[in-house]
């Protein structure tokens, strides 16, 4: 009889929390995920933070998360799969009631993006396993951005000197006062400050000062996303564009450390627009382009010469360093005919004619 009545009194617990868990399952349970930080360089290691709360005196003797991000961020290897560009990682918890639990995963990062932990889905089941209810949470994710990391290159194309001080125009609304070119004759309506007396005690007639027009030096960097010669619509070799990437990088960290104003162009499209930045200096302008160069995507949207000459004729006095991996005939006569255009290429150089403008960061890689 005692027997009888054990085993009926597990029948009915069995019922019960079947019940209870079928009902009740997902009521008051909270969940969620954030990341330590907002943004890292690409390869540094992120912690993600996993949160589930239980705000209810049923227990959850088997609750299992699953979620979804990018390959590219390295979760532990017994937890997570890998298929495609996509990982799956897989979280069990038991929780007593009113219980909370908060776990954290060790994640790598070791390619650049804007990668979010997302997909999440629920899963609960009773004690026995008999019963299985899962719940998906479309409004909980956790978004990291990865910049690139800057390869050890240092670009000083010519007299570095020539990104230094002003460069004189041919022609200027407002002439630059502190540049003076010489002396002319006086004509009327030009300022008494002007006259220097000296030259005109020496002269019969009155001398002023002659005044440069000017203008601050800047550098466009052009990155093409075309990496072969036939690309078209999408990039093909997704490990040349991401070593122009991190010679990008490493281009606006230089101009940033000698304060010289730069512009970010290239023949894709971000946001419904074809990246072309202003020219800006400082720490928060090179920091919102390496943030450009963590999203860029793999899409292409003009041919890298139009992008080229059309920057050219724009900007007739800014220097222009083309970061490429395919050169073409055509971007080579462009250089020939315009002696502000450098090219820099991540691959090695072969079959090609000396250039003073042409240049190989390919051995900056081999040693990576």
């Amino acid at each position: 009889m005692l027997y009888f009545l054990l085993l009926l009194l597990i029948a009915f617990a069995f019922l019960l929390m079947h019940i209870l868990v079928k009902r009740y399952g997902f009521d008051r349970v909270e969940y969620s995920l954030q990341f330590s930080e907002n943004e890292v360089t690409e390869g540094d290691t992120v912690t993600l933070i996993e949160t589930v709360c239980s705000r209810k005196a049923l227990p959850l003797p088997w609750l299992k998360v699953e979620m979804t991000t990018d390959a590219a961020l390295e979760f532990a290897q017994m937890q997570s799969a890998v298929s495609g560009s996509a990982r799956f990682i897989s979280s069990f918890f038991s929780l007593r009631p009113y219980h909370r639990i908060q776990r954290h995963w060790q994640v790598r990062c070791t390619k650049r993006g804007v990668f979010a932990v997302s997909h999440v889905i629920l899963v609960i089941s009773d004690l026995f396993g008999t019963i299985e209810q899962s719940m998906a949470l479309p409004d909980v994710s956790a978004t990291l951005t990865v910049l690139p990391k800057a390869v050890d290159f240092s670009f000083t194309a010519g007299d570095p000197r020539s990104l230094i001080g002003d460069t004189q125009l041919r022609r200027s609304l407002m002439p630059d006062r502190m540049a003076m070119g010489g002396l002319r004759p006086y004509a009327d309506g030009d300022p008494v400050r002007d006259i220097c007396h000296s030259a005109s005690a020496r002269s019969i007639e009155p001398m002023v000062y002659r005044f440069c027009d000017t203008t601050q030096p800047t550098v466009t960097i052009l990155l093409n996303m075309a990496t072969k010669e036939y690309d078209r619509d999408l990039v093909t070799d997704a490990a040349a564009l991401e070593k122009e990437i991190k010679l990008c990088a490493a281009l606006l960290l230089q101009l940033r450390d000698l304060r010289i104003p730069v512009r970010l162009c290239a023949n894709t499209r971000m946001d419904g627009q074809l990246l072309d930045t202003p020219a800006a200096s400082g720490d928060a302008h090179i920091h919102h382009l390496l943030q450009l160069l963590a999203a860029v995507p793999d899409t292409i949207d003009e041919r890298f010469i139009n992008l080229v000459s059309r920057v050219c004729h724009r900007d007739p006095t800014a220097l222009l360093w083309a970061v490429t991996a395919h050169i073409d005939d055509a971007l080579l006569r462009l250089a020939d005919d315009e002696p502000r255009l450098q090219i820099i290429t991540v691959r090695h150089l072969h079959n090609t004619a000396c250039r003073a403008n042409l240049h190989s960061a390919a051995d900056v890689f081999s040693t990576e």
